[in-house]
Parts: structure tokens; C-alpha cells; sequence
């Protein structure tokens, strides 16, 4: 197991709000600076340290409670427990770390391209779909934990290329796609529909092989077929095969 490389990936619900108070805790100690000089053997001890404060805080809020006639802890006893649980996590993700930089394993986000609209007849849709754009950058990083690329967003910039000279938008979609060999998967942000570079981009994905995932940022259920009835090129919806039938679903050859 020592050579494979771990991928971060989409956690379940209990996962995230777990993780979420173990954030909350590294934030409060920001200001003691990071583990990085802190040797395993330090960090053991204290996570030593950490249970045992657990363990007593446990005890004695559940023998509290017993004496006072109540089955369970109340509301404030519960958080401090979470706490004391947050700081045993923390100090275990602080070993964990370290101990990866022994084994030249570092966690690895998965690598993905991003198809959303880019071009538009007008420049209020542009902006929009740039913004869009930038929405779905936020939701890969943010809600998936991926490592996103946008070609759509960086070659477009000004100084960089001309979308609007077919040349070079051609060399800027080429670029873009090129990317696909290191990545994971192509990720379809389905919201403001299909446009003709994320036809190219789904197609191309499709013959290396790779797999297509189509999301919305809202979270809105709706069938990946009527996504793909939007794509007026029958000869991609047909290489499409729907294996379900909600976003978030996975599609592929």
C-alpha cells in the first residue's frame, strides 16, 4: 500500500460536519503556528493527552447526568464532548501527516476538467457564463475536493488568447484538452446547458476513455437524458450511456 497514491474524495454527510469542527479547532490554536517542527513522538504524547481528556470528560458528564435522573448528556455536555473528540481527530490528522512525508505519500486531489458555457451572442450572457464559470471552479474545489482546470476561464483571458479568432480559440480548446491524459475525469456543469466547446470537450473525453460526471451547483435533481436531449448532435448523445438517472451520476462508455 506504501506506493499508491490516496485521492481525496467525496465524503458522507457525518464525515464533513466532523471535519467541519475539526477545522473550527485548528482555527482557535492558528496562532501557535503548525505541526511541521513537531516530531511524532510530541505529537503522540499529546494525542495520548487528548484521550485522556476525552475519556474523562465523557465519564463525568455521563455520571453527572445518571445522577441527576437523565439517560443521556444534555446539549452543552455534547458539544464539549465533540470538542474534546475534535482535538483527539486533530492531533491523529497531525501524525497521520507527518508520517506521509516518510512514505512519499502525499493525498492527491482528483484531477478534473471543468466543461461549462463559455461563448454567448451577447456580452451579459458572457459575463454570466464567466461567472458561472467560476461558480462551478468553487464547487469542484470546495464541495469535491478535486483539483479543477478550466481552460475556458484561463486561455480566454485577456493577453492570452482571442476566442473570437477561430484560430486561436481552436489552439486554446486543443490546449485545454490536452489536459485530459493526467486527469481523473471530465466534470459537466449542466445549468446554463450545452455549448459547442463542452460538445468537443464531452466527445473527447469519450474516445480516451475517460469518465463524465454532470452536476449543478444548486444541487437540482435533474435526469442526465434531459441534458443530454439539449445536445443537438445525435452521434454524442448517442455514446452516451446513462447508467443513472439523477446528477451526480456518472456517465461513460
Amino acid at each position: 500500500m506504501s506506493g499508491e497514491k490516496f485521492s481525496v474524495i467525496n465524503v458522507r454527510a457525518v464525515v464533513g460536519w466532523f471535519a467541519g469542527h475539526m477545522e473550527e479547532k485548528l482555527r482557535q490554536n492558528d496562532h501557535k503556528g503548525g505541526w511541521d517542527d513537531c516530531t511524532l513522538m510530541w505529537l503522540m504524547g499529546r494525542l495520548r493527552q487528548e484521550v485522556e481528556e476525552l475519556t474523562h470528560a465523557l465519564t463525568d458528564k455521563v455520571v453527572a447526568a445518571k445522577m441527576a435522573g437523565n439517560e443521556d448528556i444534555g446539549e452543552d455536555d455534547a458539544m464539549s464532548v465533540i470538542g474534546e473528540c475534535a482535538d483527539v481527530a486533530n492531533f491523529s490528522l497531525m501524525i497521520a501527516s507527518k508520517a506521509s512525508g516518510y512514505i512519499g505519500e502525499q493525498p492527491v486531489n482528483d484531477r478534473v476538467i471543468v466543461e461549462s458555457p463559455y461563448r454567448a451572442s451577447t456580452g451579459y450572457d458572457l459575463l454570466e457564463n464567466i461567472k458561472y464559470a467560476c461558480l462551478c471552479m468553487r464547487d469542484s474545489i470546495m464541495n469535491h475536493g478535486e483539483s479543477p482546470m478550466a481552460s475556458h476561464l484561463l486561455y480566454t483571458q485577456t493577453g492570452i488568447l482571442d476566442d473570437d479568432d477561430p484560430m486561436q480559440r481552436g489552439l486554446g480548446i486543443e490546449a485545454g484538452l490536452s489536459w485530459g491524459s493526467v486527469s481523473d475525469r471530465t466534470v459537466v456543469y449542466v445549468d446554463r446547458g450545452p455549448a459547442e466547446g463542452m460538445v468537443i470537450g464531452i466527445t473527447r473525453a469519450l474516445e480516451e476513455g475517460r469518465l463524465v460526471e454532470c452536476r449543478s451547483i444548486h444541487g437540482d435533481v435533474l435526469e442526465t437524458k434531459e441534458f443530454l436531449d439539449f445536445v443537438s448532435d445525435p452521434i454524442i448523445s448517442d455514446r452516451f450511456r446513462v447508467v443513472g438517472r439523477f446528477l451526480g451520476m456518472k456517465i461513460g462508455k
